[in-house]
């Protein structure tokens, strides 16, 4: 991988001394997000664990009192969550943020339950199912 050419999990340097950072997920980290919560109130609709460096997550598609709602939970506990919409689509189930996005961003279930993250320039990440 070249140097500075995008988001690696982890870099090394001697400078002159061995220096590491981890960017991604700790094993340990990623362990915790596995954890799902027990919350009878929501129908969940997929769970998945997005490795993407500095913001690995859980992201959780649920629906409650009849709205749909995508929520990201980070290692270290801290969670946000979005109102959905669903949008019909060929290529899978399609989600979009209610207040839309600037950059065409959308959430997309894709035919091996992978969660794909799409904007204007085309797919820039998946999240691979939790079992």
């Amino acid at each position: 991988m070249k140097v500075d050419a995008g988001a690696a999990w982890a870099t090394t340097h001697f400078n002159p001394n061995l220096k590491v950072i981890i960017q991604g997920l700790t094993v340990e980290q990623e362990n915790a997000l596995r954890q799902l919560p027990d919350d009878s109130s929501r129908e969940v609709i997929g769970v998945w664990l997005d490795k993407t460096p500095f913001i690995g997550s859980r992201v959780t598609i649920y629906r409650q009192n009849g709205k749909l709602f995508l929520e990201r939970t980070y290692y270290d506990g801290s969670s946000g969550k979005k109102e959905m919409a669903e949008k019909p689509s060929s290529k899978g189930r399609t989600f979009r943020t209610r207040e839309g996005s600037s950059v065409g961003e959308f959430y997309l279930i894709d035919s091996q339950g992978s969660l794909q993250l799409w904007d204007d320039e085309g797919l820039f990440s998946t999240a691979k199912k939790i079992e």
